[in-house]
């Protein structure tokens, strides 16, 4: 796999061709450092700041593509012109139009029933961390003990077989997730987003998407083809990505390079 870096000269040339540009990127690991906390994970200012000169250039298309809420990542990033996707793709929206959710609110009342039964069956885990989200709830053991871990995955199956097929167990980067199963994925979001950004362009498009866990090696098959995809941090473990960049300063420093050739 080659750094994102050695093609850039291909990148500015589709540039210099006049080329639209749809950038997406997760946020988490990604465009934001990783935290022990992920409530205190925050957009850099200097990668804010590259972010809001592109967004301000008539043929660039941003887009966030993560697993935190569509209210929560909104928050954190605060671009208007920007499209958004959420709960790893159960809801999203693009500038100018209305969000779209997939799940409806028939999942409440089980997604509590399944929240208390996990907390039943892990009641007290050191650095066992819980995220309540609108449509899912994740399991964070980034600070729990090693030999605790495999005792925390087996529960966590353990439930996703009790509620299947409902909800899905879905693994991260040191987190597990119970979502629901209605079909929705980064990928099906990422599809959906491009076909509203695109629209009826025949315009040549260039697209890019970074992305540093394996909730994106979706969007890396999808895009593999017809986009420049970046894996972001440790080259450990197989990827569909096809180049890389090595941690999130290093993705600010790409879009600040890419800011100057938008000029």
């Amino acid at each position: 796999m080659r750094s994102f870096w050695e093609v850039r000269s291909h990148v500015e040339a589709s540039l210099r061709a006049g080329a639209r540009v749809v950038l997406l990127s997760d946020f988490d690991g990604t465009l934001a450092p990783l935290v022990h906390q992920p409530g205190r994970a925050r957009l850099p200012a200097r990668a804010r700041r590259a972010l809001e000169r592109l967004v301000r250039r008539p043929r660039f298309l941003l887009g966030i593509v993560t697993g935190r809420s569509l209210a929560d990542i909104r928050r954190r990033v605060k671009l208007g012109r920007a499209a958004y996707v959420g709960s790893h793709g159960m809801e999203y929206v693009v500038p100018g139009e209305r969000p779209v959710r997939l799940v409806g609110r028939e999942y409440g009342p089980l997604l509590r029933q399944l929240r208390e039964r996990v907390q039943r069956l892990l009641p007290k885990v050191p650095g066992l961390r819980w995220e309540a989200k609108p449509y899912s709830v994740a399991l964070h053991y980034r600070q729990a003990r090693s030999g605790d871990v495999p005792g925390i995955l087996s529960v966590a199956r353990r439930a996703a077989m009790e509620y299947h097929p409902a909800f899905r167990l879905q693994r991260g980067k040191k987190v597990v997730e119970f979502l629901p199963n209605v079909g929705a994925s980064k990928a099906t979001a990422v599809r959906a987003i491009l076909s509203k950004l695109q629209g009826k362009s025949r315009d040549a498009c260039l697209r890019v998407y970074f992305g540093d866990d394996v909730t994106d090696e979706a969007v890396f098959r999808l895009l593999r083809q017809e986009g420049w995809t970046v894996r972001v941090g440790s080259l450990r473990g197989r990827t569909r990505a096809r180049y890389y960049l090595r941690s999130p300063a290093e993705v600010r420093r790409w879009l600040e390079w890419l800011a100057e050739v938008c000029k």
